[in-house]
């Protein structure tokens, strides 16, 4: 709307079409009770797992067929930002074949936790009126990011975000038991990677804008859910 770069193109119909899809978009993420908490990309990754049980030979046929083939959109996002390789992908569940097993139940108890996130979300808008709040997207990934946000919503690891008494931990190394976050501590992740999803970018490659990006996450995080996810 504003870029003299583009003064040219603003009276023609495909401009004004591209800016009436973005009004709309942003009209409805002006509202946290519009944001979608999509959990069927963690469905999808236990069939395609009790289909590897059967036919472990093929596993990375298989993980990429009826996993991330048929993905959410936040889960393309997250391949193509954070797994980057089905082969990297078996590899890390090969790695850890019990702790996979000893984490089904609690994944599959995320869907649950819908209203505990969505009230840190009217939170953040009684604070923030400004704030938008899109999509959540809740995927099985390869132990090397818990949350990253994309064009398409927020994107959260489900397996590094469900720590429980009773879940396997001997296949994690130091850095992955550092970096397992409680089940019950979900709502404060997703209040942080909302407020990346909403700060505006820069190049600034400084430690002081790392700090100030991650800083602000943690605090308005547990100033709407009371948890900070990064407390340690």
């Amino acid at each position: 709307r504003q870029d003299d770069d583009l003064t040219s193109l603003r009276a023609t119909l495909e401009f004004a079409k591209i800016v009436g899809r973005m009004d709309k978009i942003q009209a409805r993420q002006a509202d946290p009770k519009n944001a979608k908490l999509v959990t069927s990309d963690i469905n999808l990754f236990w069939r395609a797992y009790d289909l590897v049980t059967k036919d472990p030979a093929h596993q990375e046929d298989i993980y990429k067929r009826e996993y991330f083939d048929k993905g959410s959109p936040g889960l393309q996002d997250y391949f193509s930002i954070k797994i980057r390789s089905v082969d990297q992908f078996v590899k890390n569940q090969r790695a850890k074949p019990d702790f996979y097993r000893s984490i089904r139940v609690n994944t599959l108890r995320i869907a649950a936790m819908t209203p505990q996130i969505r009230a840190g979300f009217v939170k953040l808008k009684e604070i923030y009126p400004a704030a938008r709040f899109p999509n959540v997207y809740f995927v099985v990934g390869r132990w090397n990011s818990g949350g990253t946000a994309s064009s398409n919503g927020m994107l959260i690891g489900a397996d590094q975000q469900c720590l429980t008494p009773g879940v396997a931990l001997g296949e994690l190394n130091l850095w992955e038991r550092n970096n397992f976050a409680a089940l019950n501590d979900l709502p404060g992740l997703v209040a942080h990677e909302q407020i990346h999803y909403i700060q505006k970018a820069s190049s600034d490659p400084s430690l002081l804008r790392g700090a100030l990006n991650e800083g602000m996450a943690d605090f308005l995080a547990e100033l709407t859910t009371g948890q900070n996810p990064n407390a340690r």
